[in-house]
């Protein structure tokens, strides 16, 4: 009874949340097309190939590190710290997601020639953080890795997409597929 319940309740908030947005007036005026479904390339143009590299790389250091950190925190946190709460892990975890979006928001707001290096460096000092929470067997400085990797995590995603965005000009679904499975390869890696 108690496994009905609980699948019950988000069954009915996403009920819920579909009649909600069937009230919704749609805002976009209607274009009649034909639709073509085709499986998209992956390419990276030559014109733009340094830049995308350099952006890429950056990426994927960034998620394979989000990939790292997703799975040695929980067992960090229930072995070493003797913190089994399944509500501590998704805690850190939350803030790396959140600072990741924080991060996001920065990619205006940062020169775009010291972007990519500033989220490096971010992510340089995010590892030491996690080193130093698991040399100290700190829960502190385990939240303190998380919000650090989430920002260079969000910053290098975002500036890297932009810095490619930004030479790409006919191709740019391709171009940003291709980014986008390098980065999510990396996630699955670690």
């Amino acid at each position: 009874l108690a496994a009905v319940q609980g699948v019950t309740q988000p069954l009915v908030l996403i009920a819920g949340g579909v009649v909600a947005m069937g009230g919704v007036p749609e805002t976009v005026e209607q274009r009649r097309r034909q639709w073509r479904l085709r499986v998209t390339r992956l390419v990276v143009p030559q014109q733009i190939r340094r830049t995308f590299v350099t952006a890429a790389a950056a990426g994927m250091c960034a998620f394979a590190i989000s990939g790292l950190f997703s799975a040695i925190v929980p067992v960090f946190l229930t072995k070493v710290l003797d913190q089994p709460q399944p509500i501590l892990t998704g805690a850190v975890v939350f803030v790396l997601f959140a600072a990741t979006a924080l991060g996001q928001l920065t990619v205006g707001r940062i020169p775009k020639e010291y972007a990519l290096a500033v989220a490096c460096a971010t992510l340089i000092v995010g590892t030491a953080a996690l080193a130093l929470a698991v040399l100290l067997k700190s829960l502190t400085w385990t939240f303190v890795a998380a919000a650090i990797e989430g920002a260079g995590q969000g910053l290098a995603m975002g500036s890297g997409l932009a810095a490619v965005n930004e030479e790409t000009d006919e191709q740019r679904g391709e171009v940003s597929s291709t980014y986008f499975v390098l980065l999510y390869a990396a996630l699955a890696f670690p």
